[in-house]
């Protein structure tokens, strides 16, 4: 898999596998054992598997759950090529709990693109708002180039783009927010659109950036991502098939993950029926 990085499995699904691989190593010298055949990983395999996760290493529920769902894809692949004759999973049942993903309200947003920052802190700040008015991932804005900025058929600037992760195709019409940000290093770095920061650098800036705020949440560049699908998008009334297109999802139940309706909105929308 490492040698068909980036051509075929992208650093993230790797990183997943590595993570499988780190923890069934520790599991297996928990049990006394150096390795197992793939024919003898049966039902309490799995079981016992899941309990050393949840009770010997830091994962979750979820996080445990995401584990074996990577060790049932190479138990999949056995079974289709002859190594196994039955599906140890077969009565496993992955039950999620659910979590209710962070965003950055209207308030807290203006609170980060009005205040007062140093050059460093400043371009982290205006990465992270250009994310949050376009939904685009940190890979996908460090990916940028000018050429993906154009002109649509209403005459406005677009970005015309694919995701990195999924490779699906991303149109998305640029906001005056973005697109102000935009003019703003427009051919400063030759053909990118920003400087390069690593995620780390950027995310560590922008802990910063919110404490200066005065921000009590834990403010990550992917939180940008969740504020464009809820406090941009969906509670400013854009129907959830358009903010599913434009972040680039092929299911709008990936979509609805980040449909976040705000308590204001809820109030508001209730407010038209209240004399029925």
């Amino acid at each position: 898999m490492e040698s068909q990085v980036p051509s075929r499995y992208s650093p993230g699904t790797l990183k997943n596998y590595l993570t499988l691989l780190k923890h069934l190593t520790n599991f297996l010298s928990f049990e006394n054992r150096k390795d197992i055949y793939i024919k003898n990983v049966n039902h309490g395999f799995i079981v016992r598997f899941q309990s050393f996760l949840l009770a010997h290493t830091n994962c979750t529920n979820n996080g445990a759950i995401k584990v074996l769902q990577s060790l049932k894809k190479i138990t999949t692949r056995s079974r289709a090529f002859g190594f196994m004759q039955h599906d140890p999973f077969s009565l496993i049942k992955f039950k999620k709990k659910p979590f209710t993903r962070g965003f950055l309200n209207l308030e807290e947003l203006n609170k980060i693109e009005t205040i007062d920052l140093p050059p460093a802190l400043e371009r982290a700040r205006d990465l992270f708002v250009f994310s949050c008015y376009t939904g685009l991932s940190y890979i996908d804005v460090d990916q940028l180039r000018g050429h993906h900025i154009v002109k649509g058929f209403d005459g406005l600037l677009w970005i015309k783009t694919k995701r990195k992760k999924t490779n699906s195709k991303c149109d998305i019409p640029l906001l005056k927010r973005a697109e102000r940000i935009i003019y703003k290093y427009n051919g400063k770095y030759k053909d990118r659109i920003f400087k390069k920061l690593t995620n780390q650098r950027v995310n560590a800036y922008l802990k910063e950036i919110a404490a200066k705020s005065g921000i009590d949440k834990r403010v990550t560049f992917h939180l940008a991502r969740h504020t464009f699908a809820t406090t941009v998008t969906l509670n400013n009334n854009i129907p959830i098939e358009t903010v599913s297109k434009m972040l680039g999802h092929s299911r709008i139940n990936t979509t609805q993950i980040y449909a976040k309706i705000l308590e204001k909105k809820v109030g508001e929308d209730m407010l038209r029926i209240r004399n029925l």
